[in-house]
């Protein structure tokens, strides 16, 4: 199975931020389970059985979806591909819709682990969605194309979780729980975690990514919708005479193998490192192993799994997928 990303460039004058919250929004509704986002912003009621159509900037109503009968009230939300998928509560079960509200198809996963999903969201590759359980607090990775489900991690004493983001900067995952000091907790594995900073708020149900540095929480307490920005903090300009680097996820060619297309615009490359899901380094790139120009680095005898390719100076990362291949 291959998997290609497009080009990703950080450079070293970006000026360092912390975390805030962008804007907020008037939330239509204060039985939101889920958000979406899809060049609007969906928001999914699950007493009256709807999605939300909103401005993603001011809140505006745009239009309303009416979703198909389900025995259980919907729960968690997700978009891609011009189709919507949220899960019956309290059970394994999905569905996908189009944005008119037609159900395009039922698929019950509870055979394959997830027994409770209250959580979707779109993967960073085509064809895979995330899934949040709340029975054992498990995030699994749903490949749509063959219908396999993988367990990535199990989060450990995380309190009434309801909804997960898509991946974000520095291989995080947003985490909506009954955190009340921090409603959205963002995950780098099991245990590990960093909690909201900047910006007030209460509560935290539907969590959805807007890109890898920005997500949309609802907080039904404040009857309000939150756009926060994670920014964990640049190379500020002028503190370093790294030269900016461009990553370019390849493929995996063969089980167990990874390769990377590596391009150093002027001088020698920063530290790079091969993190596994748990966070343990797996590889190691020292500083000045390539110079100027493109390289491609190669990483082999890699168990299955997720994977994340870190360059700590330039505070940037792009994740990879090892699976088996027929």
């Amino acid at each position: 199975m291959k998997r290609f990303l497009i080009s990703v460039t950080m450079l070293l004058t970006v000026v360092a931020h912390g975390q805030y919250i962008e804007f907020s929004l008037p939330s239509p509704s204060l039985n939101i389970s889920g958000l979406a986002f899809d060049n609007t912003l969906y928001a999914l009621d699950s007493l009256d059985r709807v999605l939300i159509e909103l401005n993603a900037y001011n809140g505006t109503i745009m239009d309303t979806i009416y979703l198909p009968s389900t025995v259980n009230p919907p729960v968690g939300l997700t978009a891609w591909n011009d189709t919507l998928w949220f899960a019956e509560g309290n059970t394994g079960v999905v569905h996908k819709i189009d944005k008119q509200g037609n159900e395009i198809a039922v698929f019950d996963l509870s055979g394959s682990g997830p027994q409770s999903i209250t959580g979707l969201a779109h993967s960073l590759w085509d064809n895979e969605i995330m899934l949040m359980d709340c029975f054992d607090n498990t995030i699994y990775n749903w490949y749509l194309q063959s219908g396999y489900v993988e367990k990535l991690f199990q989060l450990q004493d995380c309190p009434e979780v309801h909804d997960i983001s898509n991946w974000l900067d520095h291989g995080m995952i947003g985490v909506a729980c009954n955190d009340p000091v921090s409603p959205v907790r963002l995950y780098y594995n099991e245990t590990a975690y960093e909690t909201l900073s900047g910006g007030e708020y209460e509560s935290a149900v539907g969590v959805a990514s807007w890109d890898q540095s920005r997500f949309y929480f609802s907080d039904p307490s404040m009857g309000l919708i939150h756009r926060y920005c994670v920014n964990m903090g640049a190379i500020e300009e002028g503190t370093s005479n790294l030269s900016p680097v461009d990553f370019r996820l390849l493929r995996n060619p063969s089980p167990g193998y990874l390769e990377y297309l590596f391009s150093s615009l002027s001088g020698p490359n920063p530290e790079i490192l091969l993190y596994d899901i748990t966070g343990r380094v797996c590889r190691t790139v020292p500083e000045g192993t390539y110079g100027e120009g493109s390289h491609i680095l190669r990483f082999d005898n890699l168990t299955s799994g997720v994977y994340s390719l870190v360059c700590p100076a330039m505070k940037m990362q792009l994740k990879g997928l090892v699976t088996e291949i027929n």
